[in-house]
């Protein structure tokens, strides 16, 4: 029950504090039954704090750089995908192999399928790179006209018939 206030707490105040219509319909987007139990938030200072990460200015970064538009990096809802990169974020995280593997678009470099991903994990997805993602802000999500970024071009990522992909993995 808590579970499901939360969520529903958590698509209230995101639609009340976006400010493009098109990312109101969002709300039927997000499949409530794959939220995992360990992402609900202790307090509503928890919930407010991820609406406001998600609906921060992200049209100029810190440093003056201006990203491309999402529509021109390929996202027709930046709301959604923020969500999703969050979820990877914690999904790196906590090791969720599975959960990763199931939204990588393969082949990715010298990595052909899932079985190969999960036996090639920790070379991949290195203590460097954890920490990168873990450090990722929601409103710093780099993009272009080939897609998003995370953690300084480690993570690529692109939509596809609606649905997130991560389609490169460039750990240094």
């Amino acid at each position: 029950m808590k579970q499901l206030f939360f969520i529903s707490a958590i698509i209230v105040f995101i639609a009340c504090n976006s400010n493009n219509k098109s990312e109101i319909d969002f709300k039927q987007e997000i499949d409530t039954t794959k939220i995992q139990q360990e992402k609900v938030p202790d307090s509503i200072a928890e919930v407010n704090a991820f609406v406001d990460a998600v609906n921060a200015q992200d049209s100029v970064f810190d440093d003056g750089t201006i990203p491309s538009a999402w529509w021109e990096a390929g996202f027709k809802n930046s709301v959604t995908f923020k969500i999703f990169v969050d979820d990877v974020k914690t999904w790196v995280k906590k090791s969720m192999i599975d959960s990763i593997a199931a939204h990588i678009k393969f082949p990715l470099k010298n990595i052909n399928n899932a079985t190969d991903f999960k036996a090639n994990y920790n070379k991949i997805f290195t203590d460097s790179l954890q920490k990168k993602i873990a450090q990722q802000r929601l409103d710093r999500i780099s993009r272009n006209a080939k897609g998003a970024m995370i953690a300084d071009g480690a993570v690529w990522f692109n939509e596809m018939k609606g649905k997130y992909f991560i389609t490169a993995i460039n750990n240094k």
